[in-house]
């Protein structure tokens, strides 16, 4: 006689049932492709970010092509308005960078604007940037931001009471006589100055020296620290016969030697966050307000 439960044997002859897979629904679909959306990015050496992504928000104007789309059509304008009005007797010549161009066999040198071309350049392949223009709005920020600096040199060289032809005279104007300068002439003297003063004073011995100092003083806030009051103190010497020959008998004056060197960490300090275009344009405004007082 079995003694077997006949219930248990009834479910054992069943067939265990295995559940079905259900085919994900679109509404499961979407919520994969959110959270996968949500995920965290992926680590920084794996993500390839454009060197100058990694600035500040002032990169846009430091980019050299920036500051080529600016600097190039300022230079040439300014050297065209120098010829018309008189302050040379031939285009694109400058007494300081004729004898550099005069010494390379160029007749009628554009030094100035050839070393713009060749260090934009070299930065754009160096560091791998992209070419990219501004634009207009980035073009109108620049300039809005170089007026607002000049206003400040402005009242900064007031602050000293010499804010006077023979304190900011560019070297050519002790060539000729005053009243031989039209207003063509001022403006492209004040352009021209600008521009080639800002090449050497903060393009180079700024920005190029702190380049050359880098694997030596591994901080670039040290670095800069120590190139800004160093070139402001020469470009307030560059105003002088002491280091530069051009500037007849103009000896060293303290008030108009402290607002240059104030005037020269400015530019450094400007010239370091927002570039070459917005510090250059700041001293052709000045230069432009300083000359229009003897022009007009």
């Amino acid at each position: 006689m079995s003694n077997s439960n006949p219930l248990l044997a009834q479910g054992a002859n069943k067939k265990k049932k295995v559940p079905k897979k259900v085919a994900p629904s679109k509404k499961n679909k979407a919520n994969k492709k959110i959270t996968d959306a949500k995920a965290p990015p992926p680590p920084p050496e794996q993500r390839r970010e454009k060197p100058e992504q990694a600035l500040d928000g002032n990169a846009h104007y430091r980019h050299p092509l920036t500051v080529l789309t600016i600097l190039l059509p300022l230079g040439l304008i300014a050297e065209v308005y120098r010829f018309l009005g008189n302050q040379n007797d031939a285009l694109l010549v400058d007494e300081t960078w004729a004898q550099a161009g005069a010494e390379l066999g160029i007749q009628l040198p554009i030094i100035p604007l050839l070393v713009l071309i060749i260090a934009c350049i070299t930065v754009l392949l160096v560091r791998k940037m992209t070419w990219e223009f501004p634009s207009f709005f980035t073009i109108g920020k620049i300039a809005a931001w170089a007026l607002v600096w000049a206003t400040v040199r402005v009242v900064l060289g007031m602050t000293t009471d010499s804010i006077t032809l023979d304190a900011t005279s560019p070297p050519l104007i002790n060539d000729q006589p005053e009243q031989e300068l039209s207003l063509l002439g001022y403006i492209g003297l004040a352009m021209s100055g600008a521009l080639q003063e800002e090449l050497i004073f903060r393009g180079a011995l700024i920005g190029a020296t702190a380049l050359l100092l880098k694997p030596f003083i591994k901080s670039w806030t040290v670095c800069l620290s120590i190139m800004v009051p160093v070139s402001a103190v020469i470009f307030a010497l560059a105003h002088t016969s002491v280091i530069n020959p051009a500037y007849n008998g103009m000896e060293i004056q303290m008030a108009q030697c402290v607002q240059h060197v104030i005037a020269g960490i400015l530019y450094g300090i400007i010239f370091i966050r927002q570039g070459l275009a917005v510090s250059t344009l700041t001293h052709c405004f000045y230069n432009i307000a300083v000359y229009a007082q003897f022009a007009l």
